[in-house]
């Protein structure tokens, strides 16, 4: 209990850590287009760090599917915040745009950093804006850049996966962008919805 505990304490301080690492990188890269990738990879870099310190490790259960020169539609389903951290560190050797809710891009400092990235904002209670969000993404895989999506819309509470919105099929239909789903198993235990303590596990990676 107190092993957690003091680990759970390192998690957060590197958490804060690297949102305001990422969002003073943010400030001075918002005017420049051209520099997003820097901020994307400097997003990787702290999702990486705050996964070890974590104490949770990746277990590949079978090699990547897809050829990072390629453009590709990643799907995941997701079970906490953690999934987001492994993401970051499984894709690190690809440029994507991720999908994610409104709701996000209006935390402190975090949301900032969203908008300044040009990661893609997603208003499911809007439909004129949920749609503009799937054109963005659209766009985005016919420029080259792929698209990572948790097509669930929401986390699971428990280790089955939810039916999927319309998004991701609309963008696979739209581009013919290759599927490439990605299955994560225990996320979900690490730190549960509406819990703060972390218990570091294995982490198994399945590519689809």
């Amino acid at each position: 209990m107190i092993t957690n505990l003091i680990l759970t304490l390192y998690f957060y301080e590197s958490f804060l850590l690297s949102i305001v690492v990422s969002f003073i990188m943010a400030v001075f890269i918002w005017p420049f287009s051209f520099l997003r990738p820097v901020l994307h990879k400097t997003l990787v870099l702290c999702g990486k760090f705050i996964l070890f310190v974590s104490g949770s490790r990746l277990y590949l259960q079978n090699p990547r599917t897809y050829d990072a020169r390629q453009t590709y539609l990643f799907v995941s389903n997701h079970q906490s915040l953690f999934d987001i951290l492994v993401l970051f560190t499984l894709l690190d050797d690809i440029p994507f745009k991720w999908i994610i809710k409104k709701s996000l891009f209006y935390t402190p400092l975090f949301g900032f950093t969203l908008w300044a990235v040009d990661y893609i904002n997603l208003d499911r209670e809007n439909r004129y804006k949920a749609f503009r969000a799937i054109q963005k993404a659209i766009s985005y895989i016919k420029k080259g850049v792929s698209i990572l999506i948790f097509p669930e819309g929401t986390r699971s509470l428990d280790d089955t996966v939810n039916e999927f919105k319309s998004g991701s099929i609309v963008i696979a239909y739209h581009t013919g962008a290759k599927v490439v789903p990605i299955v994560l198993k225990n996320t979900l235990f690490i730190q549960k919805k509406k819990s703060a303590f972390i218990n570091p596990l294995p982490i198994k990676v399945r590519f689809l």
